[in-house]
């Protein structure tokens, strides 16, 4: 049976008041591009949960409702309704230049996978809908095979799927990608909590720098080096000493090739190292004539001394 294609929004609304599912089928086919704003459209959602159509036809039902909110400004619900348009879904995302639509869709379903999975005390995504996590799941899979391995891992840092930054590491084995996950969540306002995870997750992941390559993930380390001592001199600063007696007894003695920066660590928490740089500054700053400095202390001893 062939149908004829219909030429205005009316007729093609029409088809979908016919009792056969054939014409009802075609007609949501046909209002898909459309994305027609009527006040008919609040009836069609029931299409969607319909028993009477088979399942690609309530997917093309659940993207066209999925659009009429995307253009009413009701991202929620377009949301929504894409994760119930599955295949329909799938194959507007992957046509060429899907255009804004899909584009505002897959970032609303990202910050919503954020936002649950940031709300998970324990990363867990038991109370993530399943149509969700096969998105996000088809975003990871669609940035590692066209090489945009940043983008995946800037997901994943926020959504907390450290699991993700392993399969890409896993895949490429390029430092660099480590380098760049431990420089993005150290610039961005991750908590410290979740730093922590991140950089013990990374830290078995570099390979031991050595004087036979370049390595050059070296800059990387060194950075977080230098935030260790900086933490430190801060912590000085700014703490009370019974705090900073505790910190230094909890750092670990270290092996033969970390014992100096711990060693290191442990002066700076005693004050040594800032008193040190303190008088250092001081002596480099100094714009005093020393001859004069020197007469004036003679002056001063021997006023002192006829005064006895």
């Amino acid at each position: 049976m062939v149908i004829r294609s219909q030429s205005s929004a009316a007729g093609v609304l029409a088809l979908l008041q016919e009792p056969d599912t054939v014409f009802k089928q075609h007609a949501l086919k046909g209002l898909i591009p459309l994305s027609i704003l009527t006040s008919e459209f609040i009836l069609r959602e029931s299409l969607y949960e319909s028993d009477d159509l088979p399942k690609a036809a309530r997917h093309n039902a659940a993207l066209l409702a999925s659009k009429v909110y995307y253009f009413l400004g009701e991202y929620d619900e377009a949301l929504s309704f894409a994760l119930g348009a599955g295949s329909a879904f799938q194959a507007e995302a992957r046509a060429h230049g899907a255009g804004e639509y899909v584009e505002t869709v897959i970032s609303n379903a990202i910050d919503r996978y954020v936002t649950l999975r940031t709300e998970e005390p324990s990363g867990s995504s038991t109370k993530i809908d399943a149509r969700l996590q096969a998105i996000i799941e088809s975003i990871f899979d669609r940035c590692i095979e066209e090489g945009e391995y940043r983008q995946a891992i800037g997901i994943a840092l926020e959504s907390h799927r450290l699991d993700v930054v392993n399969r890409i590491y896993d895949l490429t084995h390029d430092v660099s990608l480590l380098s760049y996950t431990m420089e993005a969540v150290l610039d961005t306002g991750f908590s410290l909590s979740y730093r922590d995870q991140v950089l013990n997750f990374l830290l078995p992941l570099f390979p031991p720098p050595t004087s036979l390559s370049k390595s050059p993930h070296i800059h990387a380390l060194a950075r977080l080096l230098a935030l260790a001592y900086q933490f430190a001199f801060d912590l000085v600063e700014g703490g009370a000493r019974e705090f900073l007696q505790g910190v230094k007894a909890d750092l670990p003695e270290g092996k033969e090739e970390t014992q100096d920066i711990y060693d290191k660590l442990r002066k700076i928490l005693d004050g040594q190292e800032s008193v040190k740089l303190y008088l250092e500054f001081l002596k480099r700053n100094n714009k005093v004539d020393m001859l004069i400095l020197k007469n004036t202390k003679v002056s001063i001893l021997m006023v002192d001394f006829k005064c006895h």
